[in-house]
């Protein structure tokens, strides 16, 4: 067998033969009920097979694969989420419909070209995918769901709609002063994917938009580009955006030393990993009013302990990981799959193959 890992161009399995596609289990962030464990829809069906006559697509559950079910061929593409593969199946409401790693482990057969993954992040698949087999991350995909929530936390904060609900509650009419995100500037740690649906949006907002990447060429979203330099360029961050992946070079970028060079009245959000900020010390910054305000939805451990001091730290927003949870990840994912099997026939690049000696 011909090993080719993380191409971006991937040959076909045949010239004219069948093209079997698999979709299996659920992606993590379709927040809509799924009582027997498969969601697409007649639509995504028609979607899927009009790419071409070739194609025959196959969609299993989680509960059939985990009872050993095989699918009727073995799959050349496969499309499936990977946020749970690290560990074994939980049976919680959200995770109940995920595929288990070990399964996707047994889908990869010599037959396998490539597997779509539904999360953006790549560290929890990568020590399970076989070296024949390219992956495509879910490029664009949560972008615009992530987006809205921090920008949300932002209004939250800067217009104190949680006083006004207090107030409100109270029948106090008491007038408060707020702020204004218009004028602002935002340093996005991570202009990627996730890092652009933020700024399209805070451009929107009459923000000011900095964006922190290893590529220096200009982005039409952003006002000005870095590479690092973060000394010079906190102390002008009236709000810091972390959408970072998980790598060796990341893990603990954000510690006592960066929330102190932060403006009083700043304000920190996450999207990226847990592991980017540490998260003892945004507790510290907060308690001690370092910084003014904060919004996470990804953490070191999740779920996160019920004896988490973070639960407790004040001016912080938390949201369990499901800040890209959106009724439209279904339509994209599948728009994504169909894209990519196009290209596939085409013999053009795939998209959304991540570096993985980066890690994304």
């Amino acid at each position: 067998m011909v090993e080719f890992r993380h191409p971006h161009v991937v040959p076909l399995l045949s010239a004219d033969g069948p093209i079997h596609v698999l979709v299996a289990g659920v992606p993590y962030s379709y927040s809509k009920p799924f009582p027997d464990g498969t969601w697409l829809t007649e639509r995504h069906r028609e979607a899927i097979q009009s790419v071409s006559p070739r194609i025959n697509l196959m969609h299993m559950s989680r509960d059939e694969l985990a009872s050993g079910a095989e699918p009727a061929f073995p799959p050349e593409v496969i499309l499936t989420e990977t946020t749970g593969t690290a560990s074994e199946w939980d049976d919680s409401e959200w995770l109940r419909f995920l595929v288990r790693g070990r399964d996707i482990q047994r889908l990869q057969g010599p037959k396998l070209r490539w597997l779509q993954s539904c999360s953006h992040g790549i560290e929890k698949v990568a020590p399970i995918l076989a070296p024949h087999v390219t992956m495509v991350r879910a490029v664009d995909i949560h972008s615009a769901g992530l987006a809205e929530s921090v920008l949300a936390a932002m209004l939250l904060h800067a217009k104190r709609l949680l006083e006004r609900v207090e107030n409100q509650r109270a029948h106090r009419w008491d007038m408060i002063e707020y702020g204004e995100l218009h004028g602002k500037t935002a340093v996005v740690l991570g202009a990627g994917s996730l890092g652009n649906g933020f700024a399209k949006l805070a451009r929107a907002f009459g923000m000011r938009v900095a964006g922190v990447r290893r590529n220096l060429e200009p982005h039409p979203l952003y006002d000005e580009m870095h590479g690092g330099g973060l000394e010079d360029l906190l102390p002008r961050a009236d709000y810091l955006i972390a959408a970072l992946p998980k790598t060796p070079e990341t893990l603990d970028l954000v510690t006592a030393k960066q929330l102190a060079l932060l403006p009083p009245h700043a304000f920190v959000a996450n999207i990226g990993r847990g592991e980017v900020l540490n998260e003892a010390d945004l507790a510290a910054a907060l308690r001690e009013g370092v910084i003014a305000g904060a919004y996470l939805d990804v953490f070191v451990q999740e779920p996160l302990g019920e004896d988490s001091e973070l639960w407790d730290t004040p001016n912080l927003l938390i949201t369990p990981h499901d800040a890209h949870f959106s009724a439209s990840v279904g339509d994209r994912n599948v728009d994504l799959l169909c894209e990519n099997l196009r290209h596939y026939l085409a013999g053009e690049p795939l998209r959304g193959v991540p570096d993985f000696e980066a890690g994304y």
